[in-house]
C-alpha cells in the first residue's frame, strides 16, 4: 500500500471531516459541494483510464427488504494508479415480504475493449426484521463466467443491520465463497464487510466502510497477502426514487490496491 496522492476523492475526505462539525445548512451545503466535485474529478478520471481489469464493485449487503421493491443500479470502479476499471448493472425486485431476486452483469475493460466479466444471479431472504433496532438476512448467489474468465463462484452472505442513535445504521456482512468449476482454487474464502453511517441532512448520509478479504481456508497466509481496505462514502437519495453514492476504498496492506474510487447510481420504482 502506498499514500494517496492528490485526486478528485479529496472533496469527499474533506467532507467527512468537517460536515459533522458543521451545523445547520451549512453543514448541508458542504456535503452536496464536496459530492459534486467527488463525482465531476472521477467521472473525468474514468474518461481517460486505459487497459484495465476488474475492481471491486461490491457493496457491504444491506438485509432489508422494502414492500414491492424493484430498483435497478450502476455501478463503477476505478483504479487511478494501475487505471483499471469495472462497470456493473443490475435489476432487483422483491417477489415477496421476505425474498427478493437480482441479476448482476458485470464488465471491464481490457485490451482496448470491453469485456463481459460474469453474470451473477442472488436470492436474498429476511429472516430478522424490526422496525429499529436488528434486522438480519441470507443471501444466496451463484457466479456464472463468461468466455475463459475463470471459475464460477457458489456464496453465501450473512448480513446485518443495527439502528443506532441519531439515525445511524451499523452494517455487519460476512461472506463464504466456494469456487467452482475448471482450475479453481482450493477451500472457501472469507470476506467481511462493514458499513457505519449517519444522516446529515438534505436526504444525504455520511459514513465510512471497511472490505476485509481474509483469503481461502485451504491457507490464509500473511496479513500482507490478504486484502484489507477502509474509507469514507457519501450517499444521497432524492426525489423520484434517484440514488448516488460516492466513495473510496484505502487500501491498508500490501496485496491491496492503493485506491479505488467508486460511483453507484441507483433509480427505484
Amino acid at each position: 500500500m502506498r499514500a494517496a496522492g492528490a485526486g478528485p476523492w479529496h472533496g469527499l475526505v474533506l467532507c467527512v471531516q468537517c460536515a459533522r462539525t458543521t451545523p445547520g445548512p451549512v453543514g448541508g451545503r458542504l456535503v452536496l459541494s464536496a459530492t459534486r466535485t467527488f463525482f465531476v474529478g472521477a467521472i473525468g478520471a474514468f474518461a481517460s483510464c486505459g487497459i484495465a481489469a476488474a475492481q471491486s464493485t461490491g457493496g457491504v449487503t444491506g438485509p432489508k427488504i422494502a414492500p414491492n421493491d424493484r430498483a435497478v443500479e450502476f455501478r463503477i470502479a476505478y483504479d487511478p494508479d494501475s487505471g483499471r476499471f469495472a462497470q456493473r448493472l443490475h435489476y432487483q425486485q422483491a417477489v415477496s415480504r421476505d425474498w427478493r431476486l437480482r441479476a448482476i452483469v458485470v464488465q471491464d475493460f481490457r485490451d482496448g475493449d470491453f469485456r463481459f466479466r460474469n453474470v451473477t444471479l442472488q436470492a436474498h431472504y429476511q429472516f430478522q426484521r424490526a422496525a429499529r433496532g436488528w434486522n438480519a438476512g441470507l443471501q444466496f448467489q451463484g457466479v456464472i463466467p463468461t468466455g475463459n474468465r475463470g471459475p464460477g463462484q457458489a456464496r453465501l452472505a450473512w448480513a446485518n443491520s443495527l439502528d443506532i442513535a441519531g439515525g445511524g445504521e451499523f452494517r455487519f456482512a460476512a461472506y463464504a465463497a466456494r469456487p467452482i468449476g475448471d482450475a479453481a482454487p482450493p477451500g472457501i474464502f472469507l470476506e467481511t464487510r462493514t458499513e457505519a453511517s449517519f444522516p446529515t441532512g438534505h436526504g444525504t448520509r455520511l459514513g465510512v466502510l471497511s472490505f476485509n478479504e481474509w483469503g481461502s481456508t485451504a491457507g490464509f497466509g500473511a496479513l500482507a497477502e490478504q486484502s484489507h481496505r477502509v474509507g469514507p462514502l457519501v450517499r444521497w437519495s432524492g426525489e423520484g426514487g434517484l440514488g448516488l453514492e460516492a466513495s473510496v476504498q484505502l487500501g491498508l496492506t500490501r496485496d491491496a490496491p492503493d485506491n479505488v474510487l467508486r460511483l453507484f447510481v441507483t433509480k427505484r420504482f
